[in-house]
């Protein structure tokens, strides 16, 4: 696609995007509290049709254990061990723990919808075994901002406090996608859990709530590219939906910096010295995640005010050699890691790909996802884990 064409597109983007942003008219709150209660409900009612359906066909990739605490009894938390785990074997060998937390807009969407990426990674490098535990949290508009930043605190301490559970506590990081890598961060921020979380990796995250649904659908590339990546930005409407549902009634502007709900705004040094930040091309969260990443990383704020590059890419592959898709900024106690997937959109390794599974970007994002994976997996190994080995 040419400049010219691509300015077209945002021109058209931007002329069509509702500039919805707090505080909401009350024409708004009608509007998008109908959408946020409504997809609340249907979330519901899914979960439960899902559990139904689990009870006569029994997914192949499910969890070992599914637990409740006395903390949060409404919350289920899903466990995986890797396949060398022996419960008959004593004393027991402890292994490293990545908590995960699923994506959804804050409104939709269960531990479930992760459990097969759960699954594959605890089977990903038998070399490298590691406990995966998937985190839940209540959802908005009924609960919103912060309460699931609470849910998640309150579960991951009882994780680590679990004495039936072969953790090495030394040796725990968290992962989330969209809204669970907005969640993963302010997590890993929280002052009972700084230095008991020893990585985060945010994967497509919502970081700064501060920018405009308008603008951000701006900040990305637009491809003429076949199927499902060829359409408008997945997020651009639901968006609007979602932020009116997480965000706390009576918000004001200057509230959307707050650290919790923005992470960006989180002080360096409340967070891990290790981050892994993950975007997808395609997607109007990118270049918020781009400018934390080099926030992160002591670099320049981008200079490019759309992140990717307007080419589509080989498939099956990932850019490592080119800064605007790749950097890492490393010393012997930290890591501060950028990858730009290309091609990709929102919920590529995820939901999104499932639903689309005839389209022609499914065997792209399949072996993209394996990719991103094992490089998690390294990364996690070559510093975090290790240091506390």
């Amino acid at each position: 696609m040419s400049s010219a064409d691509t300015s077209r597109v945002l021109t058209e983007a931007e002329g069509k995007e509702t500039p919805s942003h707090p505080p909401f008219t009350w024409t708004e709150t009608i509007m998008f509290g109908l959408g946020g209660y409504g997809m609340y409900a249907g979330n519901i009612f899914m979960h439960y049709g899902r559990k139904a359906k689990d009870l006569v066909y029994q997914p192949e990739k499910r969890p070992d254990i599914i637990k409740t605490y006395e903390c949060q009894p409404g919350l289920n938390v899903h466990i995986f061990f890797p396949p060398s785990y022996d419960r008959t074997a004593t004393p027991q060998h402890k292994y490293p723990v990545l908590f995960t937390i699923h994506g959804g807009g804050f409104v939709v969407g269960n531990p479930q919808d992760s459990d097969a990426w759960d699954y594959d990674f605890v089977r990903s490098n038998p070399k490298q075994p590691t406990i995966a535990v998937e985190l839940n949290y209540r959802k908005g508009p009924v609960s919103p901002f912060p309460t699931a930043i609470h849910d998640l605190e309150a579960l991951a301490q009882a994780v680590l406090a679990d004495p039936s559970l072969p953790i090495n506590t030394d040796q725990a990081a968290v992962a989330g996608w969209s809204a669970g890598g907005n969640l993963a961060l302010a997590l890993a921020s929280l002052p009972s859990m700084q230095g008991r979380l020893h990585a985060v990796v945010p994967i497509y995250p919502p970081v700064d709530f501060s920018i405009p649904t308008r603008k951000k659908v701006l900040h990305r590339q637009y491809k003429a590219m076949k199927g499902f990546r060829g359409e408008k930005d997945l997020l651009r409407h639901v968006a609007l939906v979602f932020n009116w549902s997480y965000l706390p009634k009576g918000v004001k502007t200057e509230d959307l910096v707050t650290p919790l709900l923005s992470p960006t705004y989180v002080p360096k040094k409340n967070l891990p010295s290790y981050v892994f930040t993950i975007a997808a091309e395609l997607d109007m969260l990118s270049h918020e995640a781009w400018q934390m990443a080099c926030k992160l990383a002591d670099r320049p704020p981008p200079s490019n005010p759309v992140s990717g590059s307007p080419e589509i890419h080989p498939p099956n592959a990932l850019i490592l050699d080119d800064e605007r898709f790749a950097f890492e900024e490393r010393t012997p106690t930290s890591s501060y890691k950028w990858l730009l997937v290309p091609d990709a959109v929102h919920g590529f390794d995820m939901t999104v790909a499932e639903m689309f599974k005839k389209d022609v970007m499914y065997p792209d994002c399949t072996i993209k996802r394996k990719l991103c994976m094992d490089m998690i997996q390294e990364w996690l190994y070559s510093g975090p884990f290790k240091a506390n080995l």
